[in-house]
């Protein structure tokens, strides 16, 4: 019981470390991105 909530934890702050990883991706490419694609 205590290893599932330990995995669940461990997805949880792995995707919210991605989620961060790339929003920060999208910030320091978004002068490079928003010419190519009209925005």
């Amino acid at each position: 019981m205590l290893g599932t909530i330990v995995n669940a934890l461990a997805i949880v702050a792995g995707s919210l470390r991605g989620l961060s990883f790339s929003k920060g991706m999208a910030t320091r490419y978004r002068e490079i991105l928003i010419p190519f694609l009209g925005w």
